[in-house]
């Protein structure tokens, strides 16, 4: 939280100002003369931030659930059929049904002009859903849209005296201030001589955004915390947001503006009912299994005729009974069945040589899978032949570990003997190094006069001699 800057006024001769912080306090003494003794009297008060309120007007309020869908489809090849009509399906609701209750909302779609998949080839077929939404898990969660806030703080003042080694409280209260809309001036002291003017110092770091924020509701009243995310306003019906499926007046849930929503353009509305009615189908696939010059291994897929969620299972060997050692799941988001080309990515489990890969509709039990020996190919790594070598650079110390007279010099220098002591093992280590020194110049010592001197004085007796 930021500070604020309030200011004190002692009446009627000085001022004090001052900067506070939340859960902080400000002390000070005031020494006075009580006009009834004559005696002089000194009290410390203090004046403590206990607590920021924001308080957020709501404009906007509702409540939502996040929809769970099930959509039931009828394909009817005869165009003159009454069962699938657009007097019937399109932009309408469900009729009643033992399904229908109050958490239940169901509205019907009409799509003409179908691929004749299973009708004769002069038929039309034509599409009627029944898509029927109700909340996941009867979770409900309130929307509300929050505005810029007021803010208020809340001080309290005290003042004591020290009387026989003991601090007395002699007054005390509580003040709350509005800080945005100006400076406030209120009395702090039952006498009214002191009084305090609040002036925000920039507004407080914790405070909540404009906008749609959201909770889960429960029956006992108890919210979760505030959660702020993309949420449709009151008058918006966006399906990429949460917030258009809600609860009327009456309790009931519903689409909001669903009508609306569909009239705006059927091509719209279809690509939003892709996922209801997409049936999952596949006559026949094949591929590769590839690996790449930087060892991704990748299943190059074809399937043919296939739409919807395709199921796939990765064997272990070229046997068509082996086990599975991958799962993967592959989407074909075309309304109707088309050839399709993919690049499925494979683990590193998937190892050398051909194997069996099988695939089938989601529909379609485990032992209809279609299945074929997928062969495998390998390409060489790539080697960087240039970089893949050691070369010798220059580090960022061009002189470190040079030999050198300065170098030798500043190392037989004590002063830095002892700058390097900062432990006591330091110490022995530095000691035991002297003691070598000092071993290694005595023999030296010994070999130079021994050996060297002593030889040249021998020869220089012989000759005398």
């Amino acid at each position: 939280m930021r500070l604020w800057f309030p200011y004190f006024t002692l009446l009627p001769l000085l001022i004090m100002q001052f900067s506070i912080g939340l859960h902080t306090a400000v002390c000070f003494r005031l020494y006075e003369n009580d006009d009834n003794s004559g005696n002089q009297t000194s009290l410390l008060h203090t004046i403590r931030l206990e607590k920021l309120e924001h308080h957020h007007p709501i404009t906007q309020r509702y409540t939502f659930g996040i929809p769970e869908v099930h959509a039931s489809c009828i394909c009817e090849c005869d165009a003159t059929a009454s069962t699938c009509t657009a007097e019937s399906h399109q932009f309408t609701a469900c009729p009643e049904s033992e399904k229908s209750d109050e958490s239940t909302s169901c509205y019907r779609t009409f799509f003409p002009n179908q691929t004749p998949i299973g009708c004769s080839e002069d038929d039309s077929p034509k599409l009627c859903c029944d898509v029927r939404f109700k909340p996941y898990k009867n979770m409900t969660f309130l929307a509300v849209k929050l505005e810029q806030p007021t803010t208020y703080a809340t001080f309290v003042y005290a003042a004591y005296d020290f009387v026989n080694g003991y601090w007395v409280e002699k007054d005390k209260t509580t003040i709350r201030s509005q800080l945005n809309g100006g400076t406030q001036d209120r009395h702090l002291d039952s006498k009214r001589r002191i009084s305090l003017a609040v002036t925000a110092g920039g507004g407080a770091s914790h405070q909540l955004e404009t906008g749609m924020y959201f909770w889960r509701t429960s029956d006992g009243g108890e919210t979760e915390e505030l959660r702020m995310q993309p949420l449709n306003e009151i008058t918006d019906n966006n399906f990429d947001r949460l917030g258009w499926y809600r609860m009327d007046e009456s309790g009931h849930f519903h689409v909001n503006n669903g009508v609306v929503k569909m009239d705006v353009g059927d091509e719209v509305e279809s690509q939003n009912l892709v996922f209801f009615h997409n049936a999952s189908r596949i006559r026949d696939f094949s591929g590769t299994i590839i690996v790449d010059s930087k060892s991704n291994r990748l299943f190059n897929l074809t399937v043919y005729d296939a739409s919807g969620k395709i199921d796939g299972s990765v064997k272990m060997s070229p046997g068509f009974g082996s086990d599975t050692i991958h799962t993967f799941t592959a989407y074909v988001s075309e309304l109707h069945a088309a050839n399709r080309s993919m690049i499925i990515p494979l683990p590193a489990i998937v190892g050398e040589g051909a194997r069996t890969i099988c695939l089938r509709a989601d529909s379609m039990a485990d032992i209809d899978s279609i299945c074929h020996v997928i062969q495998y190919f390998e390409s060489p790594l790539e080697i960087d032949l240039v970089e893949g070598k050691w070369h010798e650079m220059i580090g960022t110390c061009a002189t470190c570990n040079q030999i050198n007279f300065n170098g030798m010099m500043k190392f037989l220098n004590p002063a830095r003997w002892i700058k390097r002591i900062r432990s006591f093992g330091d110490g022995i280590m530095i000691a035991m190094d002297i003691v070598v020194y000092l071993g290694v110049l005595s023999i030296l010592y010994l070999s130079i006069t021994k050996i060297i001197i002593g030889d040249r004085s021998k020869t220089e007796d012989r000759r005398n001699s």
